[in-house]
This record gives C-alpha cells, structure tokens and sequence, in this order.
C-alpha cells in the first residue's frame, strides 16, 4: 500500500505547481460563485413579493394613491375607447390584479381615451338601414331614431341627420365619435302595424337594437337604482349587462306602428328579484 502510495506522488510530483494553480482557480470560481449567489438574492428581493392590486376602473387621477403604500410602478402605455366607462378610467391592465411580482415592478396600463376622436363618415346611403345601422354603430356612432318618409326604395337608408337638427351628414364628414344621429329610411306611404316585441329581460344595447330593426323610436329610458326612477336618455353610462328591462311601453303584443315610441324601463340585474320586480311595477303604473 505504501508503495502504490509513494507511487501516485512521484507520478504527480512534477505537476504540483500545475495542482496548486487549478486548486486556487477552483476555489476562486468557488467564492465568486458564492458572492454572485448572494448579491442576486439582495438585489432581487429574493422571496419578497408584491400582490398586484386592481387597476381597472380607477381614475386615472386616483391612481397614486392606490400605490402610495406598496412599492409598485405605473405607466400608461396605451389608450382605447369604451363608451360605457368614464373617461379617463383604467381599461386593462398588465399584469393581471393578484398576480405576484416582484417589489417595484410597473405595471402596464391601457386608459380610455380622454378626449373624444373624429370619425370619417361612411357611405350608408341606400344601404337597408339595418346593416347601416349596425355599419353606423361600429364605427361609434349611436343611432336614436328611425324616421320613416315615403320613398320607393323601402327599408333603405334615404339620408342621415344629427339629433336635433336638419342638416344631413355627407360621406366623409368628420363627427365626433359618439355622435347622435337619426335615420331617415323609405317607407310605405302608411305606417306599417306592427305587434309591439318583448323586450323584458334584454340589456340596454340589445333592447335598443331590437326596437331599431323594427322600425321602432325609442321614448323615455328610465333606471330604478333601488329607491327611485332616474332618467338615463342622454347617458351611456348604463350601456352594460350590468341593467336589464322590466317593463315596456307599449307591452308586448300590442298592436302599433312603425315610428311610434316605446318607453324602456330598468334595473340593475343583478339587485331584485322576481316578486319585488312586480311591486315596482305596480307602483310605477
């Protein structure tokens, strides 16, 4: 045995100086290694985290002081348009609420647009005045009423005009988005009867796109809020699923016309239910 011994170090005896310096770069490796190790845990907080909070539908003027006691970062990288929301509020944003991240990172935010855009008019004249209408609403315009004037060219869209006055929007006129307008569509020379449709139990935009393809205006909109009746026509407040309809007049099945109006009334869905819809019902009659 001492002999392999004495063997092993006269074979690596002449490389002992070779030994030494791997042995030291080893060990240099080692510790830097280590300090590397150490520093990266310091410098990232490893093992601290930070729970993101919900952004959306913040203001963006609120937004300070939602971060003010966490150690988080915002920035608004992109803007959208939403005319259901509030201008000005959070639409989106990156990374998701609850997520966990890292102390101080920025979270990414889309925005809804404070000021309103200018939207070239298209060319909806002839069309039928259902896929005008439909044309007219993806482009941001809101469509009110159907005026029915006897022509020829029956359910085709004859000329467009904005809420409340005469004038008639031409093909490529700037408006701006959101823009109320009226149709004015070829009819028979009498109104057409017509059974008045059930709107109750639809959202906002469905009711109004229903009595639209009817040939139908809309009259009064009013929300019960849970004490009294509010009058939401000149709002898109409440363009959501977040109310639905219960009650309409006309009431379904009546016998009217087209051009004639029907008021719209609703509630917050999510707030009553069917016996205590009646009660309201009965009190508002």
């Amino acid at each position: 045995m001492k002999k392999i011994f004495h063997n092993i170090i006269k074979i690596i005896y002449p490389y002992r100086n070779l030994l030494k310096h791997l042995s030291l770069s080893f060990l240099t490796v080692f510790l830097l290694f280590f300090l590397w190790y150490k520093y990266l845990d310091y410098f990232t907080n490893k093992g601290d985290f930070v729970k993101v909070p919900t952004f959306e539908n913040v203001y963006y003027k609120d937004l300070n002081s939602l971060v003010n006691d966490i150690d988080l970062q915002f920035e608004v990288t992109d803007t959208g348009y939403d005319r259901s929301k509030q201008r000005g509020v959070i639409l989106s944003q990156y990374p998701l609420p609850n997520t966990e991240v890292k102390p101080g990172r920025t979270i990414k935010l889309k925005i809804n647009s404070l000021h309103t855009r200018k939207v070239k008019f298209p060319n909806v004249i002839d069309l039928p005045y259902i896929q005008a209408i439909n044309e007219l609403t993806n482009k941001g315009f809101r469509v009110e009423k159907i005026i029915p004037k006897p022509n020829m060219a029956i359910n085709r869209v004859l000329a467009v005009v904005v809420k409340g006055t005469n004038n008639e929007i031409t093909i490529n006129q700037e408006l701006y988005e959101g823009t109320v307008i009226n149709l004015i569509v070829g009819s028979e020379k009498e109104r057409e009867p017509i059974g008045m449709p059930n709107l109750i139990g639809l959202i906002r935009q469905d009711a109004e796109m229903e009595l639209k393809t009817k040939k139908l205006n809309i009259g009064a909109i009013q929300l019960y809020d849970g004490n009294e009746f509010i009058d939401i026509n000149d709002t898109l407040m409440y363009v959501s699923d977040s109310i639905i309809l219960f009650k309409q007049d006309p009431v379904p099945g009546q016998q009217i016309k087209t051009g004639d109006y029907v008021d719209l009334y609703f509630t917050f869905n999510t707030t009553f239910n069917d016996s205590t819809m009646s009660i309201i019902i009965d009190e508002n009659d």
